[in-house]
C-alpha cells in the first residue's frame, strides 16, 4: 500500500507517460488518469450483499487511447467485473448489481 485515504488504500499511482501519444484523452483539467492507477476498498458482495468484500478499481489503456476504468470484485469472476470509459460508471453499475441481490 502507498498510502491509505479513509477506506482506500492506493496500490498503484499509474504513470500518464504510458498514454504515449493518447497523453491528451488521459487528463483534463481537473483529473489524471494514469494507465496503472488501482486502488482498493471494501464495499458490499455483489453476489452476497450482506457481506462485505474487496474491490479494486483500475485504469486502464482501452481502445482508440481512451481510458478503460474497471472496478472488480476480489474473487475474479467475470460477472464481478464492472468496466465504462467514464470513472463512476463501473461504480454505478456495481451498485446495481448490489441492488438488484438485495431484493432478490
Amino acid at each position: 500500500t502507498l498510502l491509505k485515504v479513509g477506506g482506500i488504500e492506493i496500490k498503484n499511482l499509474g504513470s500518464l507517460e504510458a498514454a504515449g501519444e493518447d497523453i491528451e484523452n488521459y487528463h483534463t483539467q481537473v483529473y489524471l488518469y494514469p494507465i496503472g492507477f488501482r486502488s482498493e476498498s471494501e464495499y458490499y458482495c455483489c453476489f452476497n450483499p450482506q457481506t462485505k468484500v474487496t474491490y479494486s478499481s483500475e485504469i486502464l489503456k482501452g481502445q482508440e487511447g481512451k481510458p478503460l476504468f474497471r472496478v472488480s470484485h476480489q474473487n475474479g469472476r467475470p460477472e464481478g467485473v464492472f468496466e465504462a470509459p467514464s470513472a463512476s460508471t463501473p461504480w454505478v453499475r456495481l451498485l446495481a448489481a448490489i441492488n438488484k441481490r438485495r431484493k432478490e
